[in-house]
Order: structure tokens, then C-alpha cells, then sequence
């Protein structure tokens, strides 16, 4: 399991999960329901007029679906989570849940690995993710400047450096306006694998590619 941030802005979605992988390595959202019984069984035959119960719904729902490939469930402890792509789909059998508050959908937020990067001496550092070419608050960027006063061991590029702290008197005057941009060019590099999902939970749409740093063979 990644970790877990709340949603308020995505309808259906109650949290982002930072993976490094999708569900299965296909499914991007999760829906998690209160249910008795073993969904991937076969749907039961009912006699005309029997209505069927929730557990026997979501067999017969996920027959169809696994068969095609565009949804699969599986037990988890008391709960029985539901996989899929097709997030209206999901929040189409939420009411079987037994409990609401069991309820919970959460989409997959995938960390993009591009590969390794070489170097002809040893890296001062182990890993490195870069920024998307991307428009962004001041606020935002004042965030990031107190993470990295906050996180010594997370170090940025020199250009990202004199965009976080300019000196010269145009980059004293930017500072002034409501936005900025960020380069594709910027970057962070930090020793402590687990920091990315840390920073992920911050600053996850600003994130890009990122890369495992070593010394060329």
C-alpha cells in the first residue's frame, strides 16, 4: 500500500494513493465495500420473482466484467475491494455496501519512473525526480521553500536554487507576481527512497519523471 491524501476536488474519489504501480498493474481507482461472501464466485441461478441479494449484485456485476478484463474484486479482511478503470462504473455499485462509511474510492497516483541516470564519477546523491513544465501559485512555491528548510537531505538543482532564492534584481521583482513558472529543467535529489511519497503528497502535480542515480560502469 502507498500513501493515502485526501480528495475534496475529484466527485467519487475520497483519496489519492501514491503507488508505485496501478492495481494489478492495470486499475487506476479502488472501491472498497462492507460485504459478506466470496465475490468472485459464480452469480446465483434465482427463480422469476426472487430478487437477489447485495453479495449475489456484485457477483453478477463482477462476472461480466472479469471476463472482459475491465474489472476485477477480491476479499480484503471485511471488506471487499472492487478494481476498475471506469470510476462511474464503481461508484455505480456503491450502495451495496452493508456500511457507508466503509464506503471509500481511491485512485491510484502513479510515481513515473524513467530510469537510471549515469555518471562518470560517484552521484553525490541516490535518486532523483524532476518538475513538470508547469505554471504554478506563489504560495506553492513557498511551500516547497519551507520543505526543503525543513528537509536538509533533500537537495535542488542550482536552477531551481535561484528561482527559490533569487538575488539578482529581476528575480527580486518576480517575486512580486502572483505565479511562476517552473522548468522541466529543475530537480530534487535526495538519498531516502521513502522521501518521494513524502514530497508526492505535497507537491504530487508538480512532480515528473524521476531517476536512480548511480556512477557509469
Amino acid at each position: 500500500m502507498g500513501l493515502l491524501k485526501s480528495v475534496n476536488n475529484v466527485p467519487g474519489v475520497e483519496y489519492y494513493e501514491y503507488r508505485d504501480q496501478l492495481y494489478f498493474r492495470k486499475y487506476k481507482y479502488r472501491l472498497r465495500l462492507r460485504l459478506e461472501g466470496n465475490p468472485r464466485k459464480p452469480p446465483r441461478n434465482h427463480k422469476p420473482g426472487v430478487s437477489s441479494n447485495k453479495i449475489d449484485q456484485l457477483r453478477e456485476w463482477n462476472s461480466i466484467r472479469a471476463e472482459n478484463g475491465t474489472a476485477t474484486c477480491r476479499r480484503e479482511g471485511g471488506c471487499i475491494s472492487v478494481f476498475s478503470n471506469d470510476l462511474q462504473d464503481l461508484l455505480g455499485i456503491s450502495h451495496l455496501s452493508t456500511s457507508p462509511t466503509t464506503r471509500l474510492c481511491t485512485e491510484a497516483i502513479i510515481h513515473p519512473v524513467a530510469g537510471v541516470k549515469t555518471f562518470v564519477r560517484d552521484p553525490k546523491h541516490k535518486f532523483r525526480v524532476y518538475f513538470k513544465e508547469i505554471r504554478i501559485p506563489i504560495e506553492v512555491q513557498n511551500d516547497l521553500i519551507a520543505f526543503l528548510q525543513t528537509h536538509r537531505d533533500v537537495v535542488p538543482s542550482r536552477t531551481l536554487h535561484r528561482r527559490l532564492y533569487p538575488t539578482n534584481h529581476i528575480g527580486v521583482f518576480a517575486g512580486n507576481r502572483t505565479h511562476t513558472y517552473f522548468s522541466s529543467l529543475f530537480f530534487l535529489d535526495y538519498d531516502d527512497e521513502s522521501k518521494l511519497s513524502y514530497m508526492a503528497l505535497m507537491f504530487g502535480e508538480l512532480l515528473g519523471k524521476r531517476y536512480k542515480l548511480e556512477k557509469r560502469s
